[in-house]
């Protein structure tokens, strides 16, 4: 048996008691519904597409040329000029045309066509203007 007398200096050590694990018994398995087949779902047909279709009424486009300065483009950073012309191409299609302006590839293109550093001075604009919107081509 263990000294239960407590001594100056030393701390009594207390024991644990031991605490066995119970294991639960497992529950019977519960019997599921049986489960439901799926609806099938009928799919409605549409009919064929015609081949042929109305032609859409053509907007009205109105075809411009113009000439473009970039001369301030090269008053930026070097290796900002190329987008800042397509900036200032931008806001001098807007301003002239007062519509939104959308740049083609082929007009992107020639602006990056020497790099970022050395943009074209000028460019010749070809703008197709619609009912919202100016789309701007490069001019041949």
């Amino acid at each position: 048996m263990a000294d239960t007398t407590i001594k100056p200096g030393i701390k009594p050590t207390t024991t644990a008691p031991v605490v066995k694990a119970t294991v639960k018994p497992a529950a019977a398995p519960v019997a599921k519904a049986p489960a439901a087949k799926p609806v099938e779902q009928k799919k409605e047909t549409k009919p064929a597409a015609k081949t042929e279709s109305k032609p859409k009424a053509e907007e009205k486009k109105e075809e411009r040329v113009m000439t473009v300065s970039l001369r301030d483009a090269w008053n930026g950073r070097r290796n900002n000029r190329a987008p800042s012309a397509l900036k200032v191409l931008k806001r001098e299609i807007e301003r002239h045309t007062k519509k939104e302006a959308k740049i083609d590839q082929s007009l992107n293109s020639v602006v990056w066509a020497k790099g970022a550093q050395k943009p074209p001075r000028t460019v010749k604009v070809r703008l197709e203007i619609g009912a919202n919107a100016v789309r701007a081509y490069a001019a041949k």
